[in-house]
């Protein structure tokens, strides 16, 4: 299981204290060649050098999220405008490109948990759909659809924006199931929008 250790006041800054630590997972969190994260009991597993290789991924991903402090840095005094690239946007492009999959699970980390200031995940959002970078399409897509289901607006909002950039109708069941819990009105007009767009391209 894994176990985040946060400062009381992490909330209040763009950069939380946080560390975390590896308690024995059950389930642990793995992935296959597609980047489909799913679960792996011990008890399931009849090979302990392979539950050990999904330990160690795992181990990887939370130092990649530690790594992800420095990128989140960059986002404090930055002013975004739409479309706009930044230091920011650009870091987040490179630690996707350097780290592939695991640099994506660690974003996802970042977002479930909502471990920064849910401005900087907003805009880091928009920037990991509009990513060119095929190896991470389907992860990538994971962990936007996951956003979709953030207590935050902003975070939900600028998901769904992103999925229209990433451009895969596999996206449409999870939008729609939005579109009918949603409560802000102009986050069911931007599902709308993008729902319009994603039925018009191939599956």
């Amino acid at each position: 299981m894994v176990t985040k250790i946060r400062s009381s006041n992490d909330r209040l800054s763009p950069i939380g204290n946080i560390s975390w630590k590896l308690e024995e997972p059950n389930p642990a969190m793995y992935h296959d060649d597609t980047g489909i994260v799913g679960t792996i009991r011990p008890e399931q597993s009849n090979s302990t050098g392979v539950y050990r290789a999904f330990e160690r991924s795992l181990y990887n991903v939370l130092d990649k999220v530690n790594d992800l402090k420095s990128v989140f840095q960059l986002a404090v005094g930055e002013h975004f405008e739409d479309g706009m690239e930044s230091n920011f946007s650009l870091a987040v492009e490179q630690f996707i490109l350097h780290n592939g999959y695991e640099g994506v699970l660690a974003f996802g980390l970042v977002i479930h948990e909502q471990l920064f200031n849910e401005n900087y995940i907003a805009e880091a959002l928009s920037w990991i759909g509009d990513l060119d970078d095929p190896t991470t399409r389907v992860s990538r897509r994971i962990v936007l659809e996951t956003a979709l289901t953030s207590e935050s607006f902003l975070i939900r909002d600028s998901a769904i924006s992103a999925l229209s950039y990433l451009g895969d109708p596999n996206s449409i069941i999870p939008l729609e199931k939005l579109l009918k819990e949603e409560r802000s009105k102009a986050v069911c007009t931007n599902i709308e929008v993008v729902l319009r767009y994603l039925r018009t391209l191939p599956n």
